[in-house]
């Protein structure tokens, strides 16, 4: 793909996304209350880091937590 044409493609991409984003927002805003909004986003925001935590700490505990890996042959 030319390079112009990716620069077109993703221009026009991004200007859709930025309208969407904008319009979304607008409409919510006159939706939902504020505060709510805040409430909702720190409730999410707050599992979304156990959630990480929670799968970074069964992913090393599968992988380091195993007998027999610490070099013993």
């Amino acid at each position: 793909m030319p390079y112009y044409r990716f620069l077109l493609c993703n221009l026009g991409g991004a200007t859709v996304w930025v309208l969407i984003m904008v319009t979304l927002s607008f409409f919510v805003g006159k939706l939902v209350p504020l505060q709510e909004l805040i409430h909702w986003i720190t409730q999410f925001g707050i599992l979304a880091l156990i959630g990480v935590i929670g799968w970074l700490g069964v992913t090393l505990w599968s992988e380091f937590g195993k007998p027999g890996l610490q070099g013993e042959d």
